[in-house]
């Protein structure tokens, strides 16, 4: 008998999930000079175990001049991902992380630009964190005031109208102050910030982006204090939530960080993804600091698998743990070639959680696929002729997008699928076999 290739999936240890998660390399190497990039490319971006790369989009590096939209050279960097099957996740990062702010365009600075809103000339603070070098763009910008909202306002216009209806964006996470986040620094200067001042803010962020009727996926970024209100409001404009201080001390606090243990029990079902990030990248024995308080993948996974979580962003020298054989003897910051030795123990804990986890074997029965890739009809044949069998399409974000009982062969009109990877479940009361088609 002829055989024939087929995925199934993998169960590599004995620990039950409540469900599958979908992975993400969070700041994945976009050029040939990033840290890790031949790495990357060769042993972590063609695995099966994650689906999504979250890339991060820098406000000034899009709007080039006051006005001027440029996503040619980000939608270049991105498409290496895209043509490897991936979903791209992007977070906007309206403001520098730390030190001296270089995201924000200079333009929003500037008393004309106040002038043209009505409104006064944007404040700039300073802090130990966000210390600047002296300049006036150097700062942290005050986000809730008039030229600084409304700039990131029509920056998030462009950037929702460029990507709807786009099938390779998974996400984007729309960060309303520093990096993707939505982090009050500098908040004890910050002229007039209150608690409920900042969650106004937000909220007001956020029905502004549900206004323009969005086709893609948005998440709200949820910090420390008051993430139960800002978490409401996002919801309430269907917007999803994440979480990007994920750590050890989650597993055994009595409230989780930024309550997102709570949140997801709360909102699952009702918004999609409920999204966790670690604070930092992973220490694989487990110890913790003050400093890097992540704690191992090891505990992590499994608990935010039992807590609701959809989708993971895991840092990528966890990816290069997990995937790459070279490890112990790359060179970089945040490597510890001693953590070698939990490669198997990373990879286990991350195909074991995977909704994407399928290997290729070898069989003397199944069904046959074809066109595949395919465009606009899939036949599927089956080789049992006796009892009919359980056809299920589910997409890469773990949603059923195709149910029907099949005998021996049946066609589907995939013309209203959106582009990307699928998986085909065919089940019997004796087994249960997956394959995976991919729709252009």
């Amino acid at each position: 008998m002829k055989k024939i290739i087929i995925l199934i999936i993998v169960m590599l240890s004995n620990i039950a999930y409540s469900q599958k998660l979908n992975f993400s390399v969070f700041l994945p190497p976009v050029k040939s000079t990033d840290n890790y990039y031949n790495d990357f490319n060769t042993y972590v971006l063609p695995s099966p175990l994650f689906s999504m790369v979250t890339v991060s989009m820098i406000w000034s590096d899009i709007e080039t001049s006051q006005g001027v939209y440029d996503f040619n050279t980000f939608d270049t960097q991105i498409q290496q991902f895209i043509t490897a099957g991936k979903k791209v996740n992007i977070v906007t990062w309206p403001i520098s992380p730390s030190g001296v702010n270089t995201y924000t365009p200079a333009y929003i600075f500037t008393a004309a630009w106040a002038s043209s809103l009505g409104a006064s000339q944007l404040t700039v603070d300073t802090c130990s964190a966000m210390h600047g070098n002296g300049t006036t763009t150097s700062g942290m910008p005050t986000p809730y005031e008039t030229p600084f909202k409304q700039g990131l306002k029509n920056f998030y216009t462009q950037v929702i109208n460029h990507y709807n209806n786009n099938p390779n964006i998974g996400y984007i996470r729309l960060g309303l102050a520093v990096g993707g986040d939505f982090f009050p620094r500098c908040s004890s200067v910050m002229p007039g910030y209150t608690l409920t001042v900042w969650e106004n803010y937000a909220k007001e962020m956020n029905d502004f982006e549900a206004a323009l009727h969005p086709t893609v996926k948005l998440i709200q970024s949820v910090m420390l204090t008051g993430a139960d209100v800002e978490a409401a409001n996002a919801v309430n404009d269907s917007i999803s939530i994440g979480i990007q201080g994920w750590q050890i001390s989650d597993n055994t606090a009595t409230t989780c960080t930024s309550d997102w243990c709570a949140l997801f029990a709360q909102y699952t079902g009702k918004v999609w993804p409920l999204e966790l990030q670690t604070i930092n990248y992973s220490e694989a024995d487990g110890v913790t600091t003050t400093a890097n308080p992540t704690g191992s993948l090891i505990d992590l996974i499994p608990f935010a698998a039992n807590h609701h979580a959809d989708v993971l962003e895991l840092y990528l020298v966890d990816w290069l743990l997990a995937l790459d054989p070279n490890y112990a003897t790359l060179n970089g910051l945040d490597i510890v070639p001693a953590y070698a030795q939990y490669a198997s123990a990373y990879y286990n804990v991350i195909a074991n959680a995977s909704i994407t986890n399928i290997n290729e074997l070898n069989v003397e029965e199944g069904f046959v696929i074809y066109p595949n890739p395919t465009k606009n009809n899939l036949i599927i044949k089956t080789n049992n002729t006796n009892k009919e069998q359980r056809l299920e399409i589910i997409n890469l974000f773990g949603q059923t997008v195709y149910t029907s009982n099949i005998n021996k062969k049946v066609i589907i009109n995939t013309t209203a699928f959106a582009n990307g990877v699928y998986i085909i479940k065919l089940s019997s009361d004796k087994e249960t076999i997956v394959k995976k088609f991919v729709k252009e």
